[in-house]
């Protein structure tokens, strides 16, 4: 594929992040693979890691479908046609707007003190019970949810595509979106969410990593102290359970200095118990500079490296 016409496919699927978001739903893939996954869970649930692993495998199936198709769109119809058509597909797999309007959601209820208010719209981004938060805990989620949002919606998925295309930007998005249904150590999902929580840890692995040195650039821009920040992270970067969320939480941390805490979970940093939702606003500022820092990246490798350019599998 030229890599002009690449490069416009990328460019114009961040601007349509941006316009549009995450709309028509209907034909979403994210809410294709959701639908498919609730409904194959209340069809066929059992805790055991066979139907899992059979759920893994015909939701990456669907994933690689897409891709197949798009191949099909790409190889027998009009450059006009297939273009709208690939825009679409690549912001399904992205998503960089929609934190900022999230944060909005809860940080904008706690700057009237509305504790509920934010509480119920902090619970619909994060997987923790948020009825009986206090005004910390609601932002140090929200903070935490910012950091992982980096690496799931925009470094791995981007990632994924550089290195396979559409096909592996949509598989990426599959396994992520098991993971956040039901890769969950509880009762119900310890089994048969067990393949789909360890195939995202690994997907994650390397990306996870990227983003860390990406963010960890971008905060030097805003003047925020490197050794503060390298200090908290090499402390405390495997905190959490999972080998990779707490990379980049350790790191957002220390930027900020400030202490994170799932109680029950983890605690992260040592700095204050921060209760200003100006810390959550500069958060989001140094998540949009390292999107668009990810995304020039992304742009400059296409237009410098002599990279095998494949878009869903195909040339």
């Amino acid at each position: 594929m030229d890599k002009l016409i690449l490069a416009s496919i990328i460019i114009s699927a961040l601007i349509y992040d941006f316009i549009i978001g995450e709309k028509p739903l209907f034909i979403h893939p994210t809410i294709l693979f959701g639908k498919f996954i609730s409904c194959f869970e209340k069809k066929f649930w059992k805790n055991s890691i066979l139907m899992g692993g059979l759920l893994t495998f015909f939701t990456i199936l669907i994933a690689l479908s897409i891709g197949f198709i798009l191949n099909l769109i790409y190889i027998h119809t009009p450059i006009y046609i297939f273009f709208p058509i690939a825009v679409f597909i690549l912001k399904s797999t992205f998503s960089i707007n929609e934190m900022g309007r999230a944060t909005k959601r809860i940080i904008t209820p706690l700057d009237k003190n509305d504790l509920d208010g934010a509480r119920k719209n902090l619970s619909f981004i994060v997987s923790r019970d948020t009825k009986k938060l206090d005004r910390y805990h609601i932002l140090s989620g929200n903070l935490e949810c910012i950091g992982e949002s980096f690496i799931d919606s925009i470094v791995s998925p981007l990632f994924f595509f550089m290195i396979f295309g559409f096909y592996g930007c949509l598989v990426f998005r599959a396994v992520n979106t098991l993971d956040s249904m039901v890769g969950y150590k509880n009762e119900r999902y310890i089994l048969f969410g067990k393949i789909s929580a360890r195939l995202d840890d690994v997907l994650n692995f390397i990306p996870s990593r990227i983003g860390v040195l990406i963010t960890l650039f971008c905060s030097l821009i805003f003047n925020y102290s490197l050794k503060r920040s390298f200090e908290i992270y090499r402390k405390y970067h495997n905190t959490t359970e999972s080998p990779n969320s707490g990379h980049i939480m350790s790191l957002y941390a220390g930027i900020f200095g400030v202490k994170l805490e799932k109680k029950g979970y983890y605690t992260i940093g040592d700095g204050i118990d921060f209760e200003d939702t100006l810390i959550v606003r500069k958060a989001l500022k140094l998540y949009f500079l390292s999107t668009m820092v990810s995304f020039a990246l992304v742009l400059i490798m296409i237009c410098l490296l002599p990279l095998p350019l494949k878009v869903g599998g195909f040339t």
